[in-house]
């Protein structure tokens, strides 16, 4: 799949909003939060929370390309993103203060307790918990990591690429650091797709297939 990072680093991101050009008229994302996912996000919800049909709070800059605005304003250029490597330095100095303090904290220990009964997988770059009641995927980054490569600001444009290129719901949940971990990870969650059992994943030629469709040319 390293075509597709290449095409997607390739590509110029659309015209972003800045921080203060975001109203409170602005829609919320429509997909609830997983319950667990409730039960554990740490403090009051900011000024700007909404609130979607069943109550339940919507934390502001879920959305990657919000979510990365705030992460810039609050970083201002200080070590949270555009590395060639995962983990510099500069963001292990910065990336609570100036990038991931940006966004909300998650209770690791009750965290732990609301994915201990969820099925799980574990990647070479995430961690994923299935959530059937919230028809959701729930990811965790790898300590101190974001993806095969770049920082935290890179993590993020890429998933607001993935959202308006693939018509995808990245959302992002927030950060959290497991006691006996040096580093925090990001939680992002997306929706749970069912596939065919018997063909779980697609294979190269459906896969070029779909992207040819979607408007890429395979480098």
């Amino acid at each position: 799949m390293s075509w597709i990072r290449r095409m997607l680093a390739s590509l110029s991101p659309p015209p972003a909003k800045r921080l203060e050009d975001v109203t409170a008229t602005e829609p919320a994302p429509s997909a609830p939060l997983p319950d667990f996912i409730r039960m554990v996000a740490a403090g009051e919800p900011v000024s700007d929370a909404r609130h979607h049909e069943a109550g339940a709070v919507i934390y502001p800059y879920r959305n990657p390309r919000r979510a990365l605005e705030r992460v810039r304003s609050r970083a201002a250029g200080a070590g949270a993103g555009g590395s060639a490597r995962a983990w510099t330095a500069a963001d292990a100095a910065e990336s609570i203060t100036g990038g991931l303090a940006a966004l909300p904290e998650l209770d690791a220990q009750r965290f732990t307790l609301g994915t201990a009964g969820l099925k799980h997988r574990n990647g070479a770059e995430h961690n994923a918990f299935f959530d059937p009641a919230a028809r959701r995927v729930i990811k965790l980054t790898m300590p101190g990591e974001f993806g095969a490569w770049g920082g935290l600001e890179d993590y993020l444009q890429r998933l607001a690429w993935v959202n308006e290129l693939f018509d995808d719901e990245v959302l992002i949940e927030g950060w959290l650091r497991y006691p006996n971990e040096e580093h925090p990870r990001l939680v992002t969650s997306q929706p749970w797709y069912r596939v065919n059992p018997e063909r779980p994943e697609p294979n190269l030629t459906q896969i070029d297939a779909y992207m040819w469709r979607t408007g890429f040319l395979k480098a």
